[in-house]
Order: C-alpha cells, then sequence, then structure tokens
C-alpha cells in the first residue's frame, strides 16, 4: 500500500497488457507494481498517459466517485501488417509465443494428439427409403443406333428389421448422380478373409541346383492356386435428419461413399 490513501499498488498481469497497449508502450512489463486510484476495480487498470515512464494512474475523486464519467474501452490486440509484409504484435505477446516455443522444444510442454473416435461416412438411399448394400454388376445395354447405356444391378435393403434384400436395376449415371446419398457414423468395422481358388498350377523348385534344404525336399507336382484378400464390413448409424435417422445397418466399406 502506498503512503497516499487514494492510492493502492497493483501487480500488472497479461489481461493488463492485453487491454492497455499504452502500458507496453511505456516498458510495463507483468509483474510489475503501479499504483492505481484507490476505488479501482480488479483487472481494468487505467492506462497511463504521463511522460517519462511513470508508472503514474489516472486520478479519480476520493470515495470512488468520480467526477467525471468516462468510459474504458477493452482494447482487443490485432496483428498489424506492413506493406513490406511484416506483421506488427505486442512485445508481451510475442514474448509469451516465444516462451511456449522454447517450452515444446525443451519437452517442458508437449500436445497431446487427440483420438480420433468419430467416424462418419456416405450411404445412398433408393427412393430416400433402402439403402444401396452392394453393386451386383455393371454391363452394356444397346439401345440401338449406336445407343449404348451403362446399367447397372445392385442390391437394396428393403426391410431394416428382416434384413430382406433385392435386387434393383439403374442406369450407372443415374445410379451416382440422382441417388442422394446421407450421411451416417460409423460404429464398428470388422475384417473379413475371402480365399479364392483360381485353379491348379505347377509348382516351381525355388533353387534348381539344389544347394538349400527346401529345394531338397522339392517335389515336383500341381497345386491349388489359392488368392486370399480382406474386405472390411462396417456397422453404420443415420444419423440425425435423415430419412433413416437412428438406424442401423451393416454395408461393405466398399460401397460406402460411393
Amino acid at each position: 500500500m502506498s503512503d497516499d490513501n487514494n492510492v493502492t499498488q497493483h501487480e500488472v498481469t497479461q489481461e493488463d497488457l492485453d487491454n492497455n497497449p499504452a502500458l507496453v508502450e511505456n516498458g510495463v512489463k507483468i509483474g510489475d507494481m503501479i499504483d492505481l486510484p484507490a476505488g479501482t476495480g480488479e483487472g481494468t487498470p487505467p492506462v497511463s498517459t504521463t511522460d517519462g515512464g511513470d508508472d503514474k494512474a489516472e486520478e479519480n475523486t476520493g470515495g470512488g466517485e468520480a467526477k467525471t464519467e468516462e468510459k474504458t474501452e477493452k482494447v482487443v490486440a490485432k496483428l498489424k501488417v506492413s506493406e513490406d509484409g511484416m506483421v506488427e504484435i505486442p512485445a508481451a505477446i510475442f514474448e509469451g509465443m516465444m516462451n511456449d516455443i522454447q517450452d515444446l522444444k525443451t519437452g517442458k510442454r508437449t500436445i497431446k494428439p487427440q483420438k480420433v473416435s468419430h467416424h462418419t461416412a456416405m450411404v445412398k438411399l433408393v427412393d430416400d427409403k433402402y439403402p444401396i448394400l452392394e453393386i451386383v454388376k455393371t454391363w452394356v445395354e444397346n439401345k440401338g443406333q449406336q445407343n449404348e447405356v451403362l446399367q447397372s444391378t445392385v442390391k437394396i435393403l428393403k426391410d431394416l428389421e428382416s434384413g430382406k434384400t433385392e435386387n434393383k436395376n439403374f442406369p450407372y449415371l443415374d445410379l451416382l448422380n440422382n441417388v442422394i446419398s446421407y450421411k451416417v457414423d460409423i460404429i464398428k468395422q470388422t475384417a473379413k478373409e475371402h480365399v479364392k481358388n483360381l485353379g491348379m498350377i505347377r509348382k516351381t523348385n525355388p533353387d534348381p541346383i539344389k544347394f538349400s534344404d527346401e529345394a531338397k525336399r522339392f517335389a515336383p507336382g500341381e497345386v491349388e492356386n489359392l488368392v486370399k484378400t480382406v474386405t472390411y464390413e462396417s456397422v453404420v448409424k443415420f444419423t440425425e435428419g435423415t430419412p433413416l435417422a437412428g438406424k442401423e445397418i451393416t454395408i461393405s466399406n466398399e460401397f460406402l461413399n460411393m
């Protein structure tokens, strides 16, 4: 407390500097003590406008009642860009930025990556009712006079409760452009392994000179040509605002986001 009963001591904070750029211009820093008129609210120190760098506040009359009513507006620090592309920011804000960067470099502070827990996709609905689960096939239909149209057969889910499906034909471009897609949340995904037999093939000796033990055990003959693939299925839930809001279906990832 100062000797003057009408003045109190106030420790400068970052908020004070942000709201009163004049403090920064006068060289005031965080932690400095400045004199405030008695009755001044916390966090809103008046801006010092005296020459010579003295931390002297604007005077109010005793008893906390000002003779003149003056409104103090908070000044929001804005970036100023000069014609040569230089950015001007208050020194206190720049110092805080540099401290944050240094803490990140030295490991005093880290930015923890956010785990992605919410995935979305799009599912097409025929007549705003029936989800398209699969494109069964596509073919070219000859309409005559060299007019060929690409057609497609899709599997749609007719009944969500029973799981009943039905095949329906579409011109392929109509399927892509005119059948509306709706947003769904991906609840879970499951991997499925598929094994396809492409017929019989003759085995090939990897080491005809038989230097390796494997080559010594090699026996000529035919084996099945098996190809393994993995596909993913998702359980998805239609979001609010869609025709099937709240309903869940299972669909191959291959036919999401068509």
